[in-house]
């Protein structure tokens, strides 16, 4: 809607669009926080075990559940930047 109205957004608006996609497909799976860890893969913090399971199911081979708080995506070293992370996630949280 925004580039209905407005055109072409500016890098840091498709930043910020982006970010917010990124929490509210997070809040659907109880993800309270994603972090790169010292490799570059992506841990995610979780509060509900059965909904990450679900996801976990959804995405064979592209999310690993570590205990009952944290999962673990493997991002390939090529992948490694902002753009490729939020990238990577939406495909990953979109529900199907």
């Amino acid at each position: 809607e925004l580039r209905d109205r407005f055109g072409p957004l500016p890098d840091e608006a498709e930043n910020l669009v982006s970010l917010a996609e990124l929490r509210v497909l997070s809040q659907h799976w109880q993800i309270d926080a994603i972090r790169p860890d010292p490799a570059g893969n992506l841990v995610l913090d979780f509060r509900g075990i059965k909904r990450i399971s679900q996801l976990e199911t959804l995405r064979p081979g592209k999310l690993v559940i570590l205990d009952n708080k944290t999962a673990y995506v493997r991002v390939p070293p090529g992948d490694r930047t902002a753009g490729r992370y939020a990238l990577l996630l939406k495909g990953i949280l979109q529900p199907s």
